[in-house]
């Protein structure tokens, strides 16, 4: 990543990949990022970004396009740095909710349909506002962690912390919720699913040929295919339990029964059967 700095040791352009670069009414060929060396891009004011960290899993997270900031000894510039900043994808589904006004609502704030969020039958968290293409506010976008809502529904403001915000802030869903997002927990679920699926398939033709012709399938398949039930019955279980992306995390979805742990020898008590 590149960026292009003014007389006075401001950012004014970047660039994430190679393009062509009008510098001063001259234009330069992409080539000259892969070209020239360091001093002669600062000699056109282009100075190579220096990441100050990397970015995360993409599977667990979001991650934003880098901050960039300049980096001085007093008035000189000594370097442009860029840094990620990454949030982590919601446990649960998101929907997209209308309601009747979003004033004293924020990103990050709770709501819960009730006056006191602990005790509330249905919670959520503040993902985003939804706003139209003039910019107007007309919904949130809420990661729906417990119950289940609908029109017409009391919507509450509470801190980060489950406290109630001051002055209180509250609002009625005007419209029936529009499922946005699936959460990790319901990724993670299809993935059980997928994982079941495939391993019962494989033995699928014991049946079809009982069917056709009555051979009897081998007790060895059935007790097999019984384990993968029961097993993709366990995660799905462990995963509906979880109430953190961490705890969804721990929840390990391709352990076989038996496995050796590398780290501890431990021996696994609980996975898929073996295979036949």
């Amino acid at each position: 990543m590149w960026a292009r700095l003014n007389s006075d040791g401001e950012i004014i352009q970047s660039w994430t990949r190679p393009a062509p670069a009008n510098i001063n009414g001259v234009i330069h060929k992409a080539a000259i990022f892969n070209l020239w060396d360091a001093a002669q891009l600062v000699a056109v004011d282009i100075w190579t970004v220096t990441m100050t960290n990397s970015q995360a899993d993409s599977t667990w997270n979001f991650t934003s396009s880098p901050v960039l900031a300049v980096t001085k000894d007093g008035d000189t510039v000594t370097g442009v740095t860029g840094t990620y900043t990454s949030t982590l994808r919601p446990l649960k589904d998101v929907y997209s909710i209308t309601v009747a006004s979003t004033d004293g609502f924020s990103v990050g704030d709770k709501v819960a349909a009730s006056g006191t969020y602990s005790s509330a039958a249905k919670q959520g968290t503040i993902i985003s506002k939804d706003v139209t293409g003039d910019n107007v506010e007309i919904g949130l976008n809420v990661e729906i962690t417990k119950g289940t809502w609908a029109n017409g529904d009391t919507v509450k403001g509470f801190n980060s912390s489950g406290t109630a915000l001051s002055p209180a802030v509250s609002t009625t869903i005007s419209a029936d919720l529009t499922l946005l997002s699936r959460g990790k927990q319901w990724d993670v679920t299809q993935s059980v699913k997928q994982s079941q699926e495939s391993r019962l398939k494989q033995y699928d033709w014991y049946y079809i040929r009982k069917a056709d012709n009555g051979t009897a399938v081998p007790s060895a398949v059935q007790t097999y295919r019984d384990g993968v039930r029961t097993e993709a019955a366990r995660l799905e279980t462990a995963i509906a339990a979880t109430t953190t992306i961490a705890e969804l995390q721990a929840v390990n979805i391709s352990v076989n029964i038996n496995d050796i742990d590398p780290l501890t020898n431990a021996v696994a008590s609980d996975g898929w059967p073996e295979d036949l």
